[in-house]
């Protein structure tokens, strides 16, 4: 009997525990008033060395309510409305949280998730292949450095060029182009001027020496990926499209979608990706990931010019023209081989 009365005077101790708990007022919590934001939204990809102004505002009640940040890149809590943020030069994906906080509010917290890029082979990029005979140039413009390949009677850029006074990067994000380029409208790509001839293309926008492919350039270049047997420049280029793309990865995943119409063989080392096209004076966007898009020099009409395009899920590299003030497609610059 004493054993059930200690039972029942244990449960109506807890249950007094319990509801004074329940009833102290330092306790209760209520939710903040107001949406806790932002100022700056940090884009999906960046590079180390970038640096963001960020500032977390928007609650509205209580008035003298406290603001935080919350890192990997800190030692600490930041306790203050404003970060300062640097990109440092650590690959992978963060999360940066900011924080509204005070003393018997729920908090609001607000994150910002973002992957750090080195757009280098072996670091983000792995799988591109670059021709062991081939060469790298200086721009010595911005200082950055292209590989270069020797096919047919030029030599060829390994990779599509992101000079950055003129043209866009996808999505306006700028580390794309350190990826994939920069797209330009025919115009900005050649600075009005038409070529025609092997080598005979303007230097446009290229470094010193080097030209935007004229349409007898891109002959060339269809000769040397079809064991030297001529193509015309109108055809669709059967099997050129797979043996100019590159079966690389991006943060692990194919930049090509997987095809069995195109194993990306890359024989010739020209590693071509998906980059993608713009139009409207590149303010619409589309096709990456799934297309390239490369000018030739020469154009169709008064309006119009070439490029040539690869899509993913076939083998051809055809043919096709754009508005040269308006198509925004990627430039690779060449030059003639030393004889």
């Amino acid at each position: 009997m004493k054993k059930y009365l200690y039972i029942i005077l244990f449960t109506l101790i807890s249950l007094t525990f319990v509801t004074s708990c329940l009833e102290d007022p330092e306790n209760e919590f209520v939710s903040m008033k107001g949406t806790l934001t932002v100022n700056l939204e940090i884009p999906e990809y960046v590079e180390p060395g970038d640096t963001f102004n960020l500032n977390i505002s928007g609650i509205t009640e209580p008035a003298d309510v406290e603001y935080s940040w919350a890192s990997p890149f800190l030692k600490d809590t930041l306790e203050q409305a404003d970060y300062f943020l640097v990109i440092p030069d650590t690959t992978g994906h963060y999360t940066i949280t900011g924080i509204a906080f005070k003393k018997g509010y729920y908090s609001s917290i607000v994150n910002c998730e973002f992957e750090v890029i080195v757009a280098e082979e072996g670091r983000s990029i792995k799988g591109l292949v670059f021709n062991p005979k081939g060469g790298a140039i200086l721009d010595r413009r911005d200082g950055q450095i292209y590989k270069t390949t020797p096919i047919g009677n030029l030599e060829w850029f390994a990779e599509n060029l992101n000079w950055q006074e003129t043209g866009t990067s996808y999505i306006d994000l700028k580390a794309l182009g350190s990826v994939y380029g920069r797209l330009y409208t025919w115009e900005e790509a050649t600075l009005g001027e038409e070529g025609k001839g092997l080598g005979g293309g303007p230097q446009g926008i290229c470094p010193e020496g080097w030209s935007i492919p004229t349409n007898e350039d891109w002959v060339d270049f269809a000769t040397a990926h079809n064991n030297g047997i001529p193509l015309p420049f109108v055809d669709e280029w059967s099997r050129i499209g797979e043996r100019a793309t590159s079966d690389a990865r991006f943060i692990g995943e194919r930049f090509w979608p997987y095809s069995p119409d195109n194993m990306h063989e890359n024989t010739l080392y020209w590693n071509a990706l998906p980059g993608g096209n713009s139009t409207y004076k590149h303010t619409i966007f589309g096709g990456k990931d799934n297309y390239g898009f490369w000018w030739s020099s020469t154009k169709s009409k008064e309006n119009m010019a070439y490029y040539r395009y690869i899509f993913f899920d076939t083998h051809t590299m055809p043919m096709n023209h754009g508005l040269i003030d308006d198509f925004g497609a990627s430039v690779r610059c060449v030059r003639l081989l030393e004889k």
